[in-house]
């Protein structure tokens, strides 16, 4: 049974697409939701590093009691979390403070450019979290993500591993805890298909022969 999700948020309305996913579960469940905004702050120039470090835990604190707020109307149970520490760093301290029991949380899924600009927090997290992710992939933010189906169908890829059936424990709980259903799934790679090598043989000119090749005169 769940009794602790992690929901880490940055402020936008992308990070938020997680809520649509983890407050469903928590009200299945009975969980408490753990909300987590870091508030590293590098420097501002005009801003001693003190009155940053307070200025960006202020900012957190009111987006945060905002979302509680919304969420506690709902019928949930909320607590909120500011690590000042860069975002990565800080959602993994408070895992391991708090000891969830699920972490939702919303990826860009980026790639190229923009994700050596950005970095991926979820992929710091997914490496080193010592509790299960569940990560919510979103396009755009302005293309919510759909609430949890009643009775849904959770699918669990396998490849034989045991590595892989580890998955199976968390993704059982979840569907008992919402009636759904699991659909186990592997994949079958199909074998190599011969192909006859006189028919990709390239054609050579007329009298030449490869390399090796010795003429037999008939007896």
């Amino acid at each position: 049974m769940l009794r602790t999700i992690l929901v880490p948020l940055d402020g936008s309305p992308l990070s938020e697409q997680a809520l649509p996913i983890a407050g469903p579960l928590a009200a299945a469940t009975g969980a408490r939701l753990l909300l987590v905004r870091a508030a590293w702050v590098p420097h501002l120039a005009d801003l001693s590093p003190q009155d940053a470090e307070i200025h960006s835990i202020q900012v957190a604190e009111e987006y945060l009691a905002t979302i509680k707020t919304r969420l506690e109307a709902d019928g949930l149970v909320v607590d909120t979390a500011i690590p000042f520490a860069p975002a990565g760093e800080g959602i993994l301290i408070e895992i391991d403070l708090h000891y969830p029991d699920l972490v939702v949380m919303s990826t860009h899924g980026r790639s190229g450019i923009s994700r050596l600009l950005f970095g991926s927090v979820a992929e710091t997290v997914v490496a080193r979290s010592s509790a299960p992710v569940l990560l919510v992939r979103v396009a755009r933010a302005e293309l919510p993500i759909q609430p949890i189906k009643p009775q849904p169908a959770i699918l669990v890829p396998l490849d034989g591993s045991a590595f892989a059936e580890a998955a199976l424990v968390h993704a059982r709980e979840l569907a008992l805890a919402l009636g759904g259903e699991l659909v186990l799934m592997r994949a079958v790679v199909p074998p190599p298909q011969w192909v006859d090598p006189i028919v990709v043989c390239p054609i050579r000119p007329k009298g030449r022969h490869p390399r090796g090749y010795r003429s037999q005169k008939p007896t």
